[in-house]
């Protein structure tokens, strides 16, 4: 948060600063923005143009931006070639610890449609209308369902 609380700030100023008088203009605490200004000058998002004092000027945002996408495709291609490698394993349950109902109506739904040859799920009535579609659905490509129902069974 420090370091895009920073870099917003240099894009603010025209001329260059030191650490110090980004530390004040952006509330960043002066224990930390010594620091928080050097990862920014590794990540190159800001470049240091004087030495004594040195002062920094931002790097142009649009030039921020191509170097993190980059960056993150050049992650995603490596990690996706490692899997290619990788030996299928024994498959593994998983707990997923999710909050709020829209989350878990969300990642229930995921869950539906990746199934692949049945669904045993516990429901309340509010959960079964938000998935009925999806259920149908996984029915017609010929899953099985199993469908544990609780609640009032007189709510409709």
């Amino acid at each position: 948060m420090y370091e895009a609380r920073v870099y917003v700030e240099k894009l603010k100023q025209v001329h260059p600063l030191t650490a110090y008088e980004i530390g004040k203009l952006s509330g960043v605490p002066r224990s930390k923005v010594y620091e928080v200004v050097d990862n920014l000058r590794r990540k190159q998002t800001i470049v240091q143009i004087e030495d004594h004092p040195k002062k920094y000027l931002p790097v142009d945002p649009e030039e921020v931006f191509s170097n993190i996408k980059k960056s993150f495709i050049t992650s995603v291609n490596f990690v996706r070639d490692e899997l290619d490698h990788l030996e299928k394993g024994e498959a593994i349950d998983y707990v997923f610890n999710i909050f709020g109902k829209e989350t878990i109506i969300d990642r229930a739904r995921e869950m539906v449609r990746s199934a692949k040859s049945s669904i045993l799920i516990a429901v309340d009535h509010d959960m079964l209308k938000a998935l009925e579609a999806d259920l149908k659905k996984a029915e017609q490509r010929g899953l099985e369902l199993y469908i544990v129902f609780y609640g009032d069974k007189k709510r409709r």
